[in-house]
């Protein structure tokens, strides 16, 4: 909280806690001390109509207990002072019965008050708890009055004092009620609004995973690709140095080289003595013993072949067909 804030700000502002649950026990804490606060000064009021002297200590012991319990709850040990305010207060509340009527006085009603707190901030079993004492308490007093051991009433109940307890007690459980609904409905609120993110963000990191995914595949692909590569080197490396037979050689190199990078048709080629054609040496598969049997040959400077042989370099199409420099072949229709 700002130091720098009035006291009296300060003061009507609920503490915050790192743990949301403890904030909004707190605020809710918070706010029924003050709701308190003023209905036992109003309970002041009903003095001007029903003077008691132990109305009068019972009403300004319950003030003090609110206003330790609102400076403990200000200090952090926001526990202890819903401890303080509810045993206290039920205390003073028995007590009080005791010498005003027993089961018959006006403090009677507020005791279901102190159930309904304890239970909404110290938790259920708390509110249980505070039950069964008062109902035990109310027991005792209902046979000390039959036994006639009962202390006689110090105060005589008006019906006025009687209605006005009862009215500021269903008024009390009525905000409280309504407090707790408002922070259940804000609870389940940021529940969505987290589920809500949650969600989003489980869908972006899945775009990521995928993402992810896909390049691992495609840098996985790319050095399969690049290992057969250097693969197909080192058994073309390997071929040369072991087979002494020249067309052994070649059959055996264009075979490594279009099994290991799995062309369509990889076919070899010299050219002449006179440089003037480029015939077809050794071929893959049926196409490549077809070409060889009817001696196929091309002549230098013309179809993509001839073409590279004259001008030494490479010639690449990514749609063969549509290369100018190309001449068909029927054994190699695809």
């Amino acid at each position: 909280m700002n130091p720098s804030m009035p006291l009296w700000r300060r003061l009507l502002t609920p503490p915050v806690f790192d743990d949301e649950d403890k904030t909004r026990n707190g605020r809710t804490l918070h706010t029924v001390l003050l709701t308190m606060f003023v209905v036992t000064l109003a309970a002041y009021v009903l003095l001007i109509f029903d003077y008691g002297l132990i109305r009068l200590i019972a009403i300004s012991s319950i003030v003090a207990i609110e206003i330790i319990s609102f400076a403990l709850l200000h200090s952090g040990r926001l526990r202890l002072a819903a401890l303080v305010f509810c045993i206290v207060s039920w205390l003073v509340l028995v007590v009080a019965l005791v010498f005003t009527g027993g089961m018959g006085g006006a403090a009677l009603p507020v005791q279901v008050l102190i159930v309904v707190i304890a239970g909404l901030i110290l938790g259920g079993t708390s509110g249980i708890i505070f039950a069964g004492l008062s109902s035990l308490a109310g027991l005792g007093m209902m046979l000390a009055e039959i036994n006639g051991i009962l202390p006689t009433s110090m105060i005589e109940n008006s019906p006025i004092s009687y209605w006005v307890f009862i009215v500021l007690t269903f008024i009390s459980c009525a905000g409280l009620i309504n407090l707790t609904t408002n922070s259940l409905k804000e609870a389940i609120e940021r529940a969505r609004h987290n589920a809500a993110a949650q969600a989003a963000a489980n869908k972006e990191l899945q775009a990521i995973r995928a993402s992810l995914e896909d390049q691992v595949t495609e840098r996985t692909g790319a050095l399969e690709q690049r290992s057969r590569y250097l693969q197909a080197t080192i058994e073309v490396g390997r071929a040369a140095a072991s087979i002494l037979d020249t067309e052994q050689l070649i059959q055996q190199t264009v075979d490594l080289i279009q099994e290991q990078f799995q062309l369509y048709y990889a076919g070899l080629f010299l050219v002449d003595a006179e440089g003037e054609w480029a015939i077809h040496k050794a071929g893959t598969g049926q196409a490549g013993r077809a070409l060889l049997r009817r001696g196929h040959r091309i002549r230098v400077g013309t179809g993509m072949i001839g073409w590279s042989i004259a001008n030494a370099a490479p010639r690449i199409a990514q749609i063969a067909a549509d290369d100018a420099q190309r001449l068909a072949t029927t054994e190699l229709p695809n």
